[in-house]
């Protein structure tokens, strides 16, 4: 519904400008097109949200370092799954003789969300190191997240990756990371 807004806002400004057309009024062939006013964003409440117990229960549920590792990530940077799944080796840094670690998230949205997340859970670094120190190609370059085949793990394979362990672990609330 909101590419289909911004779609029909997109139209009638461009035929604003084309047209030379003043500001607020569009030219008559694209005037008619009902953009349905802002966006309207889904706002959880707070009872929606995943809780610490409720990662805890995750990280028990996941089987290999890989879901692990996944699970942690999505939870304490906030990334979208496509922004986690398109994370390298060299994206993760260490800082300050060792003790403060971050990873570099290109967003997906736009070029202005790339952006430095610092890592301050001791686990979810003692994961990266074992999941990396684990995959078949040692290069900086390589992917962190890859099925057994060695592809890259889809955006599909997460999500069905994720309400396998929220299954498992016995979470009820909504998959939507």
């Amino acid at each position: 519904p909101n590419t289909i807004r911004d779609f029909k806002v997109l139209l009638k400004v461009f035929y604003q400008w084309l047209e030379n057309s003043p500001r607020k009024h569009y030219p008559e062939r694209v005037a008619w097109l009902d953009a349905g006013g802002t966006a309207e964003c889904k706002h959880y409440d707070r009872n929606e949200l995943l809780t610490r117990g409720d990662y805890a229960a995750l990280q028990a549920a996941a089987d290999n370092t890989r879901d692990k590792l996944l699970t942690a990530l999505l939870f304490h940077t906030g990334g979208r799954i496509g922004e986690v799944l398109a994370l390298r080796v060299r994206d993760f840094r260490q800082e300050q003789g060792g003790t403060i670690w971050g990873v570099r998230i290109d967003g997906t949205k736009t070029k202005a969300s790339k952006r430095e997340v610092p890592i301050k859970d001791e686990e979810t670094v003692k994961l990266y190191l074992a999941h990396a120190a684990a995959l078949k190609d040692k290069s900086p370059d390589a992917l962190l997240f890859v099925a057994r085949t060695g592809r890259p793990l889809s955006h599909g394979s997460v999500n069905m990756v994720l309400r396998r362990l929220f299954r498992k672990a016995g979470i009820t609330r909504d998959c939507n990371p």
